[in-house]
């Protein structure tokens, strides 16, 4: 029956025209001419069932022909489960993975149409991103990336509407949100002649501006959070180390204020100064040093008062409460009040004078 297959030298043993069969059949594999291989394999096994040639047997080889065969013949059928059950069988592994590739694809586009009938238009997008970025060499790429765009389209123009209100009602921060959403999604979004990218844009100038403002007018956590909107690093650096500044020097200089250190305060305030901030917090801060500067020469009068209340210099005591009065009438020091001190050194300076 497979005289056409005997070699044209004669064979001289059984054993020999097995290993001859049995290299033919292998040479069939390799060129893919399965029937023709299944067709050796099964004349060798008729003869000697349990042949065996470099470690393989004539009915594994005859499995891999008709596994390869039968999964080919699938493989056109579109019966990709029973192709890749035979490759397995097969032990081919390249088609093996070939077709579950194939099995994925067809997995991930049913998925995607279903999301899409369900008009879950941003999950669908989704999926077929997955196909394109998996399976970039197919010949399909091209049609997923034209669902994916039509898919986004109708995702994103509601989100894009919306910006659109937010933007009308200089609401930057949703509208920016809302834009970097769509542009996230299609970077090319335009609707009825309007770019998302370029209006995102805008809000990002106009939020930038507003920032400034607040900076301006020493809102630092206004500024701050606008800053941060757009990510604008180097703002965001400089307001946070403002920010830590303010908080560190007033808090230092209100104990000093509260323990009544009227010249460390005052030196504090000047320090201050020295920022650049608004023109509102620089007011602030200078009525505040002009503020310590003043209650500091009165403590230092109020100290010389009373070194000569000490020394019952009533005269000079006088003289030193009465300036440190007219700097502030309200002074006091450890509780004492300097109008009451004042009266005191008057009065003792009169008894003095009287009853010397």
């Amino acid at each position: 029956m497979y005289t056409h297959m005997v070699a044209p030298a004669p064979v001289k043993s059984t054993q020999g025209q097995f290993s001859y069969l049995f290299h033919l059949g292998e040479q069939h594999l390799a060129e893919e001419r399965w029937v023709d291989a299944e067709k050796i394999f099964s004349e060798i096994i008729s003869q000697k069932s349990s042949y065996r040639e470099n470690g393989r047997s004539a009915k594994e080889m005859l499995k891999v022909a008709r596994n390869e065969r039968e999964a080919r013949q699938a493989l056109k059928e579109g019966n990709l489960l029973r192709a890749v059950q035979c490759f397995r069988n097969a032990e081919n592994l390249e088609r093996t993975i070939y077709v579950e590739g194939l099995m994925q694809i067809e997995h991930l586009q049913e998925r995607a149409k279903s999301y899409l009938e369900d008009g879950r238009f941003r999950q669908s997008a989704w999926v077929y991103d997955q196909l394109i970025r998996e399976y970039a060499t197919d010949n399909r790429v091209n049609v997923w990336r034209e669902a994916q765009s039509v898919c986004w389209h109708e995702e994103l123009v509601p989100v894009f509407n919306a910006g659109l209100i937010d933007f009308e009602n200089k609401n930057w921060v949703a509208a920016k949100n809302k834009f970097s959403e769509v542009v996230c999604g299609d970077p090319e979004f335009r609707r009825h002649g309007q770019s998302a990218a370029l209006l995102l844009d805008q809000c990002k100038r106009e939020i930038r501006q507003q920032a400034s403002v607040h900076l301006n007018e020493g809102r630092l956590k206004e500024a701050l959070a606008g800053y941060q909107e757009i990510m604008d690093m180097a703002k965001i650096s400089q307001v946070e180390e403002l920010i830590y500044l303010q908080d560190q020097g007033e808090k230092v200089a209100a104990d000093y204020r509260r323990k009544e250190k009227w010249e460390k305060a005052a030196a504090v305030y000047e320090w201050l100064l020295t920022l650049e901030f608004s023109s509102k917090k620089q007011q602030e801060w200078q009525a505040l040093y002009i503020e310590c500067q003043e209650k500091a020469k009165a403590a230092a009068l109020f100290e010389q008062g009373m070194k000569a209340m000490t020394q019952k210099n009533w005269q000079i005591a006088g003289e030193k409460f009465s300036q440190a009065k007219c700097i502030d009438p309200w002074f006091q020091q450890d509780g004492q009040r300097v109008n009451r001190l004042y009266r005191m050194a008057i009065l003792k300076h009169t008894l003095a004078t009287l009853f010397p």
